[in-house]
Parts: C-alpha cells; sequence; structure tokens
C-alpha cells in the first residue's frame, strides 16, 4: 500500500518564506514610488492603530464582565452595587486617560496598601 503524504498544513500548500522588514522594503520599492510607500504605511499605521483600540477595548470588556459575574455569582452583589461599582470603575478609567493617575501607581497603591499583586501572564500561542 503507498505511503500517505503527510500534510503540515490543511490545504497542502507550503507556508510562505518569511522575509525581513529590510528584504521587504528592497522589494516594494522596485514596484513602488517612495510617496507610494509613505502612503502605504500611513495606511498601515491607521489600520494597526485601530486593531490595537479594537483588542484593548475587548480586553477591558473581558476582564469588567469577568469581575462583576464573579462579584454577583459568587458574592451576591445586586444590580444596584455592580452599578455603582462600573460607574465608580469608569470614573478611575477618566482619571488615568485624563493623565491624572497611571495603571501603575493603581496598581502600587493596592500593592503597599492592601498587599494585592495583580499580576497575569498572557499566552503566546505557537502558530508553528
Amino acid at each position: 500500500m503507498p505511503k500517505s503524504k503527510r500534510r503540515t498544513h490543511g490545504s497542502g500548500k507550503r507556508p510562505p518564506q518569511r522575509i525581513s522588514k529590510h528584504e521587504l522594503s528592497e522589494a516594494l520599492r522596485d514596484k513602488f514610488t517612495l510617496d507610494e510607500l509613505r502612503e502605504l504605511q500611513r495606511e498601515i499605521d491607521v489600520i494597526v492603530e485601530q486593531e490595537r483600540a479594537k483588542a484593548t477595548e475587548e480586553a477591558y470588556k473581558r476582564q469588567f464582565a469577568v469581575m462583576m459575574r464573579v462579584l454577583r455569582d459568587r458574592f451576591a452583589w445586586g444590580s444596584t452595587r455592580l452599578h455603582r461599582l462600573w460607574a465608580d470603575c469608569l470614573e478611575y478609567v477618566h482619571d488615568i486617560d485624563a493623565g491624572h493617575m497611571t495603571t501603575q501607581e493603581m496598581l502600587d497603591c493596592l500593592e503597599h496598601e492592601d498587599g494585592i499583586c495583580i499580576t497575569w501572564h498572557v499566552r503566546v500561542e505557537d502558530s508553528t
């Protein structure tokens, strides 16, 4: 019986070769003018910033949703308390956005005054 070929990707195609930024720049210079490349870079920067903002918003939503569900489900907080918590949290977020304090200052305060050290580790999935 013939031996079957083992596919590494679902489509059976090989993954594209990765090239360095410098190699990419050199390849693009042959196809685009310098002004076109600058415009393309500006468009890329806008898209990256939009995606970063979306990811940040999703992270905030996830953290607040988990915290509020725990308070509701495990500690029997009602809607009045949860609404008050949400309003207070938004006030602190606005203070951070306005530059009145930083997230690190808040974390330092919690650690020094209450002994609460908030840390987490980001898992990075290996795509190879």
